[in-house]
């Protein structure tokens, strides 16, 4: 999740943030990491049920329409491995999430879109 997040950094996160709201675009989550033993995991959410999702030239498109990420370093362009994914459509009751430090992170792009369900949390920071 870098720049966003660093290592070492405490990383506060609201268990009620969506008891009464729903998962937005552009949320930094906590998730439950089926593949990582139920670990706590950072990212971005990005996608919304139905939505497709995909990364041109690095470049996040939702539904066709190119989606502006202001967190990003101005250097994600030259990360190369995450310039092209998908599309991908966001199945019913999950989210589609990103690091923002997209060629170390290991987000739906390998793992698939997280049930809603998995997340616990938004992050506070």
């Amino acid at each position: 999740m870098s720049p966003t997040l660093r290592i070492r950094d405490v990383l506060p996160f609201d268990v009620a943030a969506y008891s009464t709201a729903s998962i937005a675009r552009g949320d930094v989550v906590v998730y439950r990491s089926e593949k990582h033993q139920g670990l706590l995991l950072p990212s971005r959410a990005v996608g919304l049920p139905g939505e497709t999702i995909e990364l041109r030239s690095s470049r996040l498109v939702v539904d066709g329409e190119e989606v502006a990420e202001p967190y990003l370093e101005s250097d994600a362009a030259e990360q190369p491995f995450s310039r092209d994914h998908g599309p991908t459509v966001v199945p019913k009751d999950c989210v589609f999430l990103l690091g923002d430090f997209r060629d170390l992170s290991e987000d739906s792009r390998f793992i698939g879109p997280v049930r809603a369900q998995l997340v616990v949390g938004r992050v506070v920071v």
